[in-house]
């Protein structure tokens, strides 16, 4: 019996998550992006309703965590959630729930900010999953979203697709605006994807590889992009 490429996914990330993985350079590179975009938005995020779907190992959420405002996690898969409230011993300022993007357990308006990193490319259906993100995101609301583009090409056997600037905006027409790309992932990123937590001692090095690596997206090949959304 042949295993569709969704259960495919969902086995991948449970073999992953059931490992408690550490946080990796490239986990620290795309946190950092996120929460440097949302610092420039300059976003009075007292008592705002921020989402963030696909959550991981809750870097961002924990990073998020220190602010003022209401915070929300989602995991189609147990494992990611119970390591989060282990590794927090529970005693955290944010909500996770179980659900998948298909179906957001939310009320359409709900959510001020929405993450979306490297999640979309994994799921078949694109475009439902974001008229689910557009239903729960309030008017004017944001979307910060990551995803490989073209460059990335078929490395990963996960994903369903990869996302340029022209596909993206013809895949949300009428429901959101693109307000901002970023390139954010050079050549130099792939010989640092994978160090490990225990090398953070090298953070001088890392923030000055980071600085390299956005200057080399920029002006060269990137392989990933983060865009900003606007609901319209």
């Amino acid at each position: 019996m042949s295993i569709s490429k969704e259960e495919l996914n969902k086995l991948d990330y449970i073999t992953y998550y059931r490992k408690n993985p550490k946080e990796s350079y490239s986990i620290y590179k795309k946190t950092q992006v996120i929460i440097k975009i949302i610092q420039a938005l300059k976003f009075n995020l007292q008592n705002k309703n921020i989402l963030d779907i696909g959550f991981g190992t809750g870097s961002t959420l924990l990073s998020l965590s220190q602010i003022n405002c209401r915070l929300y996690g989602i995991e189609f898969i147990r494992e990611a959630n119970l390591n989060l409230r282990l590794k927090t011993k529970n005693n955290v300022r944010f909500n996770l729930i179980l659900s998948s993007i298909s179906t957001i357990p939310f009320k359409k308006n709900s959510f001020h900010i929405i993450i979306c990193s490297h999640v979309l490319e994994h799921v078949k259906e694109d475009y439902s999953a974001l008229m689910e993100i557009w239903r729960v995101l309030c008017k004017k609301g944001i979307i910060i979203f990551l995803t490989p583009n073209e460059n990335y090409g078929n490395r990963h056997k996960l994903h369903y697709r990869t996302y340029s600037y022209v596909k993206l905006e013809n895949l949300i027409k009428n429901k959101f605006s693109i307000i901002f790309r970023l390139k954010y992932r050079s050549f130099i990123d792939n010989y640092m994807y994978k160090i490990p937590e225990k090398f953070y001692f090298l953070n001088r090095i890392l923030n000055i590889s980071s600085f390299f690596d956005l200057f080399f997206a920029r002006k060269f090949r990137n392989l990933e992009d983060l865009y900003l959304l606007i609901k319209k």
